[in-house]
């Protein structure tokens, strides 16, 4: 019996005890093949659920432990931002340190109107959403701080938009300077003072008016979506 077949047994006497062991040797093809045939099973994922594939299984799988790293990752970055704070705070009372001296903008409120349209929110995905709902939380965050801030309105603030901002940014119901609006922009404003902003568009606007209302498209779709834009556009 040859030593590189896929499985063979072989007797081994011992003298002293008399007794015979029985030792299964596998060629290295073998073991490569089984150490393979172990990855492919996945045996810490469990066992797959009926009417699901393995293939999606496993993405489901991957996905949850993502998440989980990521709130981990998440959870630490905040306490070294915690810590690191506490630690400031306690080398300016020492006087360790010179606090810093912010100086006060005196703002000068403008009337103009500027409107993000959320009505696009049922073609972007999750993550784009997110992104979205973000940006939304930087403009008012520099419009709370800008010398001169503009009255922000967010249109068609419905479903997954809505939804995002009641979990991610609970906050934003008591934020100064910016009305959501659950109706789109041609029923809050009247049609004759909209302008809609766009790339897509020829016409070149060098100077504001600040009796008109600007709108600015919610959407973040690596131009997927580019025609229902441009569609959308030019209802007005």
């Amino acid at each position: 019996m040859k030593a590189n077949d896929l499985k063979s047994a072989k007797s081994a006497c011992d003298e002293k005890e008399n007794t015979c062991i029985d030792i299964t040797i596998l060629s290295p093809e073998t073991a490569n093949n089984n150490e393979t045939s172990q990855c492919k099973r996945h045996p810490g994922y469990g066992e797959t659920p009926e009417g699901m594939s393995r293939s999606q299984f496993k993405k489901m799988k991957k996905a949850e432990m993502r998440e989980k790293t990521h709130k981990e990752w998440r959870t630490k970055i905040r306490e070294k931002e915690r810590e690191k704070k506490k630690l400031k705070k306690q080398a300016i009372r020492e006087g360790l340190v010179t606090p810093p001296v912010y100086e006060k903008v005196l703002q000068e409120p403008s009337t103009l109107r500027v409107v993000l349209d959320m009505s696009f929110d049922a073609l972007m995905n999750d993550k784009e959403l997110s992104s979205v709902g973000r940006q939304i939380q930087h403009c008012y965050s520099d419009n709370r701080r800008a010398k001169h801030p503009v009255g922000i309105h967010v249109t068609s603030h419905t479903e997954k938009i809505k939804e995002w901002f009641d979990t991610k940014a609970k906050e934003s119901v008591n934020w100064q300077g910016i009305d959501f609006h659950e109706k789109p922009y041609e029923e809050v404003f009247a049609k004759e003072d909209l302008v809609y902003l766009t790339a897509d568009s020829d016409n070149v606007i060098s100077t504001l008016d600040e009796t008109k209302v600007y709108i600015i498209g919610g959407i973040v779709d690596k131009n997927r979506h580019k025609v229902r834009f441009q569609i959308r556009r030019l209802k007005l």
